[in-house]
């Protein structure tokens, strides 16, 4: 019987196995030894996916998986994690793409082959417009307003973020009783965090003006025509 040597971690050593004769007839004179090698373990790191409606605020993901030999073996081995070296984030749509963080190996027994990146996403948020009402009697000049409160799925959840504001593209305007209704002013988005999903129209409304009509008074001598009617003087 002789001693084997063993190597667990990345390293190179010499295989310096002992042996013993089995009989009186052989002699060890000499040995000449390989070499037992441990090579790093070439990881895949695989980042995860995240999704989310915009909010104003960052997204991110850094969790992972690894895999060894074509996904047919887990990467790390044990307890072993990779070290997070590059935390990716995004906040609008428009930087909406691979989630790429980045890691480091945890020792020598490993090394990062490549990596296959989940996605980051960033879908825009579908606001409701509600544009205000107006009202006037009527004065021969339009009426017109174009303010507007906008809401995401609940009117108690504000629409736009950050100071974001619509830009008006259409203002309505009505002149004459008859042309009262709906205010149905058209507004675009600010940017591609948002998308007008629909609109909730106030009114603008034109009353008649009041007006009061003083009957003129005319007076003759009977058999005479009757004199030309004065209006009355303030």
């Amino acid at each position: 019987e002789g001693s084997v040597p063993t190597v667990t971690d990345v390293s190179a050593v010499e295989n310096e196995c002992e042996f013993t004769v089995p009989n009186n007839n052989y002699q060890i004179v000499g040995y000449v030894y390989g070499t037992l090698q441990v090579t790093p373990r070439l990881i895949t790191v695989v980042t995860e996916s995240a999704v989310k409606v915009y909010d104003g605020t960052p997204l991110l993901n850094d969790q992972y998986k690894t895999y060894y030999d074509n996904k047919k073996e887990s990467g790390l081995i044990g307890n072993d994690k990779l070290n997070l070296l590059v935390r990716f984030e995004i906040t609008n749509v428009d930087s909406s793409g691979e989630n790429r963080c980045e890691f480091t190996v945890p020792n020598n027994n490993y090394q990062i082959l490549n990596y296959e990146y989940g996605t980051l996403t960033i879908m825009p948020r579908l606001i409701t417009v509600v544009t205000e009402s107006a009202k006037k009697v009527y004065d021969g000049t339009p009426l017109s307003n174009d303010n507007y409160n906008t809401y995401y799925v609940s009117k108690k959840v504000n629409g736009l973020l950050g100071g974001d504001k619509l830009n008006l593209q259409s203002l309505c305007e009505i002149t004459n009783v008859k042309d009262s209704g709906k205010n149905e002013c058209e507004f675009a988005v600010p940017n591609n965090n948002y998308q007008i999903l629909g609109y909730e129209y106030g009114t603008l409304t034109i009353t008649p003006k009041p007006v009061v009509i003083e009957a003129l008074t005319a007076t003759s001598v009977y058999g005479e025509n009757y004199k030309e009617a004065q209006y009355p003087t303030e």
